[in-house]
């Protein structure tokens, strides 16, 4: 693998902005992010992360923080995935997709030269590669949970005679999990009575207790534990 793309980078719409706005960087602007960045404790959450720069910076609004974020992480990944072992080999085809995409106006040799030379800058953090990375690998998963919502309910029983009151009862748990799962979002539907609850409780603290264990373990050995919260 030479890390090199075998065809022009395509940079996702979503990151135009991103792109755009750290193309269109001054000097000052730059080096206050950059030092941010530097400083910002590795997270796995993206929105934690953002806001950490946003704490160390004096006059740079939130819009143009997040996205140009968002594109560095975004950047990151597609270098790794795609085994660039030079940051300047991998910057110079980003040039060549911006200029190819037409995502910024006048985008001049010099103005390439300089997003150039800042994008490498931005991709020698080792913090922020370690983010994207911790990102990657969290989602490299067949079925990614997205959320999930737990609804107790009572079912009435009635005896031979529907027209008196119920003789009894019964309390049961419905489990509603969305998940992504190549690229749709999908739900699954349980039912649970209180046995399982019990169950699916103590499974869920066993875990817990064995993260903690792991936690422990990594501090012990002066590795940093990536948290997403």
């Amino acid at each position: 693998m030479t890390g090199l793309a075998e065809r022009p980078l395509n940079i996702p719409r979503k990151y135009h902005e991103g792109i755009k706005l750290l193309v269109g960087l001054d000097n000052s602007a730059e080096s206050e992010i950059l030092a941010s960045l530097k400083g910002a404790p590795p997270t796995l959450s993206r929105s934690s992360l953002v806001s950490n720069v946003m704490g160390a910076l004096k006059n740079i609004p939130l819009a143009v923080v997040e996205p140009i974020v968002q594109a560095l992480l975004s950047l990151y990944t597609v270098s790794a995935a795609l085994e660039y072992t030079s940051v300047d080999a991998f910057a110079d085809d980003i040039c060549r997709a911006v200029e190819g995409g037409r995502l910024v106006p006048n985008f001049d040799p010099d103005s390439q030269r300089r997003f150039k030379e800042r994008l490498s800058r931005f991709l020698g953090l080792k913090n922020l590669g370690l983010v994207a990375k911790g990102l990657d690998l969290l989602s490299e998963h067949e079925r990614l949970l997205c959320s999930a919502r737990l609804i107790t309910d009572i079912r009435p029983i009635f005896g031979t005679d529907p027209t008196r009151s119920p003789e009894a009862a019964i309390i049961f748990h419905v489990v509603m999990v969305r998940y992504h799962e190549g690229g749709e979002l999908k739900q699954l539907t349980m039912a649970l009575d209180d046995k399982d609850i019990k169950s699916l409780k103590a499974t869920i603290d066993r875990a817990e207790h064995k993260a903690s264990s792991l936690r422990s373990l990594l501090a012990e050995k002066a590795i940093q534990c990536l948290e997403t919260e």
